[in-house]
């Protein structure tokens, strides 16, 4: 730490001695096939205004996620609302609403990079911090000095602002983000700053109505923005995509774990009486499911491989069968989190489970505590 020169230490350093705030330049733009940067084969002809240039691509552009490229193909309503937004046929911010899990954030994530935006995240949720999105006051090396959060960097760089859970931010973040998304300057006490967003800057706001910990938004705050309704991929559409991520798993164990998902998203949404379910399994949590089924099986291969006994080509099935359902049951629950105390929602996962493998040997302990991990 000692050797490090202040930019080092802080990136905007030089921004900060400008007062007022000076925007970033206006990045250079060329036109882009919308069937090439976004993986639609049958529309390479169709051209959109602008992308940024590599060479001028700032260092918040978001990279490639672990799944690879984002399947905008079961996407494209989502992505011409996007797209008109960006172009400004409609305002710059767009609300993306939704039930857990359906993609929005990892939608906005692959949109900022096909286009070589950057990105700048920040979670409204229960961890929101005001020094990550709005900036703190540090000391380096004796030196009292202002880091800027993702909002104000958002405002000099240009590119997107994503809110996750926007509808769950405190009330003492309301004053920030009513600035931002109403476009007026903003005052910075920390520098004495009065900030004006960047011309080529835009708001992403992500929210489920039914998550826990929300807030209903009043209608002057809603009407800031523009809603794009998102929704769970078909079934078939999501067997596909787990296959092309897990094409070592058989297609009937993905399908049913699709289709443990979808029942249980058909309780979550409930029947027009409120929610018979109190979450629901999203795709990162069947991923999560998949990926550990995967490593059970492995180990099983494995331990069977090398423990010196001799087996048939059917006993080495009942044991990648045994992996399979071991896997399944040791994870549902927990990517679920329902650990009810009366075990309801346990014993209707449990159920499900059931109905589609025809494995009737699961008997788990109701009431326990999983740990949640989606």
């Amino acid at each position: 730490m000692q050797n490090q020169t202040e930019s080092e230490i802080n990136p905007f350093a030089t921004v900060l001695k400008s007062k007022p705030i000076q925007h970033a330049p206006i990045k250079r733009k060329a036109p882009i096939s919308i069937g090439t940067a976004f993986g639609i084969p049958e529309a390479t002809a169709k051209m959109y205004p602008f992308a940024i240039h590599p060479d001028d691509q700032g260092p918040n552009v978001p990279a490639v996620g672990p799944d690879g490229e984002y399947n905008f193909d079961g996407a494209r309503d989502y992505l011409k609302d996007f797209l008109d937004m960006i172009e400004g046929k409609k305002g710059p911010n767009v609300l993306l609403i939704g039930p857990h899990g359906c993609g929005k954030t990892q939608f906005s994530i692959a949109i900022a990079r096909a286009l070589g935006l950057e990105l700048f995240p920040v979670s409204c949720g229960e961890d929101f911090s005001m020094a990550e999105y709005y900036g703190s006051m540090v000391v380096v090396k004796g030196e009292t000095m202002f880091i800027p959060g993702a909002m104000l960097r958002w405002a000099h760089f240009g590119g997107i602002l994503q809110m996750d859970e926007i509808n769950a931010a405190p009330p003492n973040a309301a004053l920030f983000i009513h600035s931002v998304i109403d476009r007026v300057p903003f005052y910075v006490k920390e520098t004495s700053w009065y900030v004006l967003p960047h011309p080529e800057a835009w708001v992403v706001g992500t929210m489920n109505p039914n998550y826990r910990g929300t807030h209903k938004f009043n209608q002057a705050f809603h009407d800031r923005f523009w809603d794009i309704e998102f929704d769970y991929m078909s079934p078939d559409k999501e067997v596909a995509l787990l296959q092309k991520i897990y094409p070592t798993l058989g297609h009937e164990l993905i399908k049913i774990v699709v289709k443990i998902a979808n029942d249980t998203r058909q309780l979550f949404k409930g029947d027009g009486q409120g929610s018979m379910f109190s979450t629901a399994l999203s795709m990162r949590g069947m991923k999560r499911i998949l990926a550990d089924v995967q490593t059970a099986q492995q180990k099983a291969a494995f331990i069977a491989q090398n423990d010196g006994q001799k087996r048939t080509s059917s006993q080495n099935a009942e044991v990648n069968l045994a992996a399979i359902r071991k896997g399944l049951q040791q994870n549902i629950l927990t990517r679920l989190m329902l650990a009810s105390p009366d075990g309801e929602q346990a014993l209707a996962v449990v159920q499900m489970y059931q109905n589609h493998t025809g494995d009737t040997s699961w008997k788990p302990v109701m009431g326990s505590s999983d740990e949640p991990a989606d």
